[in-house]
């Protein structure tokens, strides 16, 4: 028995990095950290790392990698942080 399952679009995979960075924003709330993530970071992080054969994983792999690693770096480096600010720079993520 075959199971066929339909490829991802982008406009899906936008809305799983959406999903993604909305939970990791509600985590680190819930240990006392607001994260703010400025407009199009979903859609860049989307558009440089979406890759069709992988669905969402490579978009998932990459915000764990550019951002969520980031943010446990920043909050290691100065333990009384209670904001982090995520934006785009010359199309670069940068973690605040």
């Amino acid at each position: 028995k075959k199971i066929i399952l339909n490829v991802l679009t982008k406009d899906n995979v936008e809305e799983i990095c959406k999903n993604y960075l909305r939970s990791l924003k509600t985590k680190f709330y819930s240990k006392g950290i607001e994260i703010e993530i400025k407009k199009d970071v979903d859609k860049f992080i989307t558009t440089k790392y979406y890759k069709k054969n992988s669905g969402a994983r490579s978009v998932i792999a990459a915000i764990k990698e550019k951002i969520e690693e980031n943010i446990i770096t920043k909050i290691a480096e100065n333990q009384n942080i209670n904001k982090i600010t995520i934006y785009l720079e010359k199309e670069k993520i940068i973690i605040e």
